[in-house]
């Protein structure tokens, strides 16, 4: 899938919460799949907590769709979050502030509104090569 062909399939996804940036900041040159394995966790751990059966039940879920990002003594993720309508956003983002912290001591979430929905996907995305990656981009 090229990229600009993402990028308008998550812009047309009405269930996804594109006026949000969400980034997961790790403050260490670590491997992209232990960044992927960390941000399962946390997915799991957010999705526990809402909801103890959410493995038999997909559409209450919280989904994230993760673009990973290496800069020097920083690798981290951009995520763009698909969050139930049942569920607070607030208090969806505050449990993966407090389960995210808790997977390293130097891991911190950072988010707040975005601006603009289009910029903020392309701004998401940005990283990615011109074809799929599966260890830059993961949906979890």
């Amino acid at each position: 899938m090229f990229k600009q062909d993402l990028i308008k399939e998550i812009l047309k996804d009405k269930t996804l919460d594109k006026d949000l940036v969400v980034v997961a900041n790790t403050y260490q040159n670590i491997f992209n799949k232990e960044l992927i394995k960390k941000l399962n966790l946390l997915n799991a751990f957010v999705n526990k907590k809402l909801f103890r059966y959410f493995q038999k039940y997909p559409e209450k879920r919280v989904m994230f769709i993760c673009n990973i990002e290496r800069v020097r003594n920083n690798t981290h993720s951009h995520i763009l979050l698909k969050i139930p309508k049942e569920y607070d956003r607030n208090y969806v983002l505050k449990l993966m502030w407090d389960f995210f912290k808790k997977l390293g001591d130097r891991f911190i979430l950072f988010n707040e509104k975005a601006k603009n929905k289009v910029a903020n996907v392309i701004y998401s995305t940005k990283k990615l090569g011109f074809y799929y990656e599966p260890d830059k981009l993961v949906v979890i």
